[in-house]
């Protein structure tokens, strides 16, 4: 199911002790734990991280918009990318995800927002993001910042 939300009103939301930044070279490790943590992947840690700095030195590479929150003390709470498109005046977040020691707390609403007001100084007009039908948490925190569902994106594969 895709989501959208209007950036016309980029409200300030205060996050108590949530630091969010653009991931730096020092960060590598502290991103992919989130992703890995969350997203629960099978292989193993060195080889994800491995191609998370392939990623990283890729012209792909969204440098400046892959941001990265962290609490008070520094461990990393909640990632995403802000995917920032001119051509059609909308941002897609890909991927957005919250570590799971991490979640309930307001790490993901923190990043999602920092994200909303970097693509809106860029000119964004609108946020787009996507999760998987029947994906309750995911849903909820889109929705508790405003994202509307949009579509559903249907796949059919050949079995």
């Amino acid at each position: 199911m895709n989501l959208v939300r209007s950036l016309d009103v980029a409200t300030d939301v205060p996050f108590d002790d949530v630091l969010v930044e653009p991931v730096g070279d020092t960060d590598m490790d502290a991103r992919a734990s989130v992703t890995y943590a969350a997203f629960e992947n099978d292989p193993p840690y060195e080889g994800y991280l491995a191609d998370y700095r392939v990623f990283r030195a890729s012209p792909a590479y969204p440098h400046g918009w892959d941001l990265l929150a962290k609490d008070a003390a520094g461990r990393p709470a909640a990632c995403c990318i802000a995917w920032p498109d001119p051509a059609s005046g909308a941002g897609t977040f890909e991927p957005v995800a919250t570590h799971p020691d991490f979640r309930r707390r307001g790490f993901g609403r923190a990043v999602l927002h920092a994200g909303f007001h970097r693509l809106a100084a860029a000119g964004m007009r609108w946020a787009i993001v996507g999760t998987e039908l029947h994906d309750d948490a995911a849903e909820a925190l889109y929705r508790s910042v405003g994202f509307e569902p949009d579509h559903i994106v249907r796949v059919y594969e050949r079995t």
